[in-house]
């Protein structure tokens, strides 16, 4: 959903709490960011914010789903940032809600933007490896990146990818056995003990 200030108030109390609990000792938080946009002016405060304390934090932030705007500005908060591998980034152009104005209404929102663009720009091209320039040109175009080209860009650190199940191979219809193990099994040597009778699985090398 879109960020709010209610939201970013409640992050910075809770990650607060979590400092004060931890007595002085580094603490790492995880904090999951799937958000379009919202209060870009309480996302930037944050991530200020965010800089501030990370001598004491480690904030390991998780994106997902569609990350734009406020939402991409509280993601470059993390001292780490992972995108899940279908995770989207999405860069246009700053805006706001407000409806029909007089002249000097509306010159005085330009102004506004224009400081908003600039605090925005500062942290994106802190965080990444894009120039402003490079910026403003994604944002005309209304870029979207995907989660491994946002890593190549320094937006994140890690794609986070998920893991293709284990193939099994079934024996007698009745248990299952990991694949590589039943190969294992497959190539070893049974050799007999005369004495004892008893029977004896030398594994050969595998390598």
């Amino acid at each position: 959903g879109l960020i709010t200030a209610a939201d970013i108030c409640k992050a910075k109390t809770d990650i607060t709490e979590l400092m004060e609990g931890a007595r002085g000792r580094k603490v790492q938080i995880a904090l999951n960011v799937a958000s379009k946009g919202g209060d870009l002016e309480h996302a930037i405060s944050f991530t200020k914010w965010a800089y501030r304390v990370r001598n004491t934090v480690h904030l390991i932030t998780i994106g997902d789903g569609i990350i734009a705007s406020a939402g991409l500005v509280v993601f470059l908060a993390g001292s780490e940032r992972r995108l899940d591998e279908d995770a989207l980034i999405y860069l246009h152009e700053t805006s706001s809600d407000g409806g029909p104005q007089k002249r000097t209404e509306r010159d005085a929102l330009s102004a506004y933007l224009d400081m908003l663009d600039d605090r925005y720009y500062k942290i994106v091209t802190r965080a990444t490896r894009i120039s402003r320039d490079e910026i403003e040109d994604y944002e005309k175009e209304m870029t979207t990146f995907s989660a491994r080209k946002a890593v190549r860009l320094g937006i994140a650190h890690h794609v986070l990818v998920s893991e293709p199940p284990v193939k099994q191979k079934k024996t007698d219809g009745k248990i299952s056995i990991p694949e590589h193990l039943v190969d294992a099994i497959e190539s070893a040597t049974i050799t007999e003990n005369r004495r004892n009778r008893d029977v004896r699985i030398r594994p050969q090398n595998l390598s």
